[in-house]
């Protein structure tokens, strides 16, 4: 059993919660989306992933 790092993503400190933040936000995007119902496209969401990752730069 491996102790000290929960999620490999590189060894940069940074890079561990860009990781994280990106993985959950985009978990909690999903999830939004199957609580509506699907109602957006597919093609609305890249949109609007595409929208909030462009504003986290």
């Amino acid at each position: 059993m491996k102790t000290g790092k929960l999620l490999n993503y590189g060894e940069n400190t940074l890079e561990c919660y860009r990781g994280r933040f990106y993985s959950y936000g985009l978990f909690g995007l999903l999830d939004e989306w199957v609580r509506r119902g699907f109602h957006e496209t597919p093609q609305d969401m890249q949109e609007y992933i595409n929208k909030i990752c462009d504003k986290t730069q």
